[in-house]
């Protein structure tokens, strides 16, 4: 729904052995003096399996199941009922699962965390990491990412969708990027290669 904006973005990946972990922390505003139901889709990568969904629900972060559709759809309407407060993720198709939220409160924010873990592809020495843009939102107030490469301090990386500060810490290769009033229009697209050989 266009009464929703999105006002934080962040994406925290974490990549360690071929694998990366990616966590999404965002927080919705509903801008209506009205409480709605909210319906959010995203698209994830085909090999990735998701591994958590958090909800902020008066300050704590409650952790969501996932659950199969008939069943899942039972326990919302149930309760919506009861007027508590649910997550409900539906796989839309393959690669796309939809979450509905309910309540959105009149002029409040909600803020959902969710992750999913996939296995990255590698040639030539280099790891390929992308995070898919195809978000159904408008622009983001602020959108940044956090991505941190185990061992991979000395490396060489290359983003060719975004601009990124590179960081070292503990051996690790960190790699940041933020930006205001962000369109989520390209894919965070990575790659990180082989260290470079000291002369």
């Amino acid at each position: 729904s266009s009464k929703l904006s999105l006002r934080n973005y962040h994406i925290d990946v974490h990549i360690e052995d071929g694998f990366a972990r990616t966590t999404i922390d965002q927080t919705y505003f509903n801008h209506t003096h009205s409480r709605l139901e909210g319906t959010f889709h995203f698209p994830l990568p085909t090999d990735a399996s998701l591994s958590r969904l958090a909800m902020y629900v008066n300050g704590k972060l409650m952790e969501g199941g996932m659950a199969e559709r008939d069943h899942a759809r039972n326990t919302f309407e149930e309760i919506k009922r009861k007027m508590l407060d649910p997550a409900l993720l539906e796989w839309v198709d393959g690669s796309t699962f939809k979450m509905r939220v309910f309540p959105l409160e009149p002029r409040s924010e909600k803020r959902i965390v969710l992750s999913y873990s996939q296995r990255l592809n590698s040639a030539e020495g280099q790891l390929s990491y992308r995070f898919p843009a195809g978000h159904t939102m408008d622009a983001v107030r602020d959108w940044s990412a956090h991505v941190r490469i185990k061992g991979g301090a000395g490396s060489e990386w290359h983003s060719q969708s975004h601009t990124m500060t590179a960081s070292e810490e503990a051996g690790d290769l960190m790699l940041d990027a933020a930006l205001k009033n962000a369109l989520m229009d390209r894919d965070l697209a990575l790659r990180v290669g082989d260290a470079v050989p000291s002369s």
